[in-house]
């Protein structure tokens, strides 16, 4: 048995154990290789079902597998910068991942961690997209291990942190909108995998959503259907509802303002700012009654005009897939915070190209929108003069020969 083959049994028997990091002693010598991911036995659907982040309460350490699946997430999610850095830091060093490779190499020795117990941060950079969406995966991977109740991996993206990795990781590029702090925790009977389903619409416009799934997580993003090439067809409403739940819609945890995706800063800055754009017409969709602040969870579209603008958008902004059967335009009040308005619009999407694909759809992200696209996009769908645009979600069947 060699080195890696010996890493991944010992990492793999050690899952739900506190063990000592048997991969991380070696990494001294340079970059070293992670053990594969492993496939656990939670759904798609039952992850952002059961999305939740723990602000604290973290205690210590967690086996390799975990950190190696988290990691391997991340770098599977879309893309909307030239490229991606992905860093982990632990109470032992900085390293930086090389998705490629699936290894880590030292960067920064020492413990640079934003706060104690942690057993490592993720940060992402350049792209504050890019960021939203990897922490949005690496949180659904942690997740997957939720099986019990004891020595859960838990996580949570914190604005902190990526002050801290900024002032002393010595990355090349600025970790952007938070970093996703990861710890161990025993969770309490209203905690963990949840199966009911809370995202139900007050005016029936939207079949409820599956929150089951069949799908396990891993096996989803193994085979993400993601890419620019599309081919014809319409997707149904209830495709759309399961979309848009996946997207930003509620999730049953004790707090009405749980979602399936993690909100910068709990600012929930895309909250009635998410546009359908499909053969029927457009769409705005909301997961709270409207003035309610969240208090009163909801499922529903509001129609806007009953016309199919696709053609129009895609003159608005050359750039998305020009067989798309559906588009989530994503956007916000436009504040000074518009790093961690991307981030959030970078979860979001990845959640619905996740949830797409698991539907046997494709999907797309086009981002670093300029400000002329964002006036041909407000113009084209007639939107509020206020709203701005900050990525296009693009979902279709895939072409014919596209690879996943």
């Amino acid at each position: 048995m060699n080195r890696r083959e010996a890493v991944q049994s010992i990492a793999a028997g050690a899952i739900g154990l506190v063990a000592p990091s048997v991969f991380f002693k070696a990494i001294a010598g340079g970059a070293a290789a992670l053990p594969s991911h492993i496939v656990n036995s939670v759904t798609v659907e039952a992850a952002l079902n059961s999305h939740l982040s723990f602000h604290d309460g973290y205690s210590g350490p967690l086996p390799d597998q975990i950190l190696a699946n988290l990691l391997w997430a991340a770098a599977k999610a879309p893309t909307i910068g030239a490229t991606r850095e992905i860093y982990l830091a632990r109470a032992d060093g900085v390293y930086i991942y090389d998705s490629a490779a699936n290894s880590l190499t030292l960067r920064t020795p020492g413990d640079h961690l934003s706060e104690t117990k942690l057993a490592c941060e993720i940060g992402v950079g350049p792209a504050a997209e890019d960021a939203g969406a990897a922490h949005c995966f690496a949180q659904l991977a942690a997740s997957a291990f939720w099986k019990t109740a004891s020595d859960r991996p838990v996580c949570c993206p914190k604005a902190s942190g990526a002050s801290n990795a900024n002032a002393y990781w010595d990355a090349p590029s600025a970790i952007k909108g938070a970093t996703l702090c990861v710890g161990r925790k025993t969770l309490d009977l209203s905690e963990g995998i949840k199966s009911n389903c809370v995202a139900l619409s007050s005016d029936k416009s939207l079949a409820a959503p599956d929150v089951a799934g069949k799908t396990a997580f891993e096996t989803a993003l193994a085979g993400l259907h993601y890419g620019p090439s599309m081919q014809g067809g319409d997707i149904s409403m209830q495709q759309l509802s399961q979309i848009l739940w996946a997207a930003y819609g509620c999730a049953p945890h004790s707090n009405v303002r749980r979602l399936t995706i993690a909100s910068a800063m709990a600012n929930y800055y895309l909250t009635d700012k998410i546009y359908a754009v499909c053969a029927p017409g457009l769409y705005r969709y909301h997961n709270c009654l409207p003035g309610s602040n969240h208090d009163f969870r909801d499922h529903r579209l509001e129609a806007l005009m009953p016309k199919d603008l696709r053609t129009g958008l895609r003159a608005a902004i050359a750039r998305v897939p020009a067989y798309a059967g559906m588009h989530l335009v994503l956007c916000s009040a436009g504040t000074k915070d518009v790093d961690w308005e991307l981030w959030e619009a970078g979860a979001c999407g990845a959640a619905a190209v996740l949830q797409a694909s698991a539907l046997g759809f494709g999907g797309f992200l086009t981002g670093s929108l300029t400000n002329s696209e964002r006036t041909a996009i407000v113009k084209a769908l007639k939107l509020p003069a206020d709203e701005l645009p900050l990525l296009v979600v693009s979902i279709g069947f895939p072409a014919k020969g596209a690879a996943a």
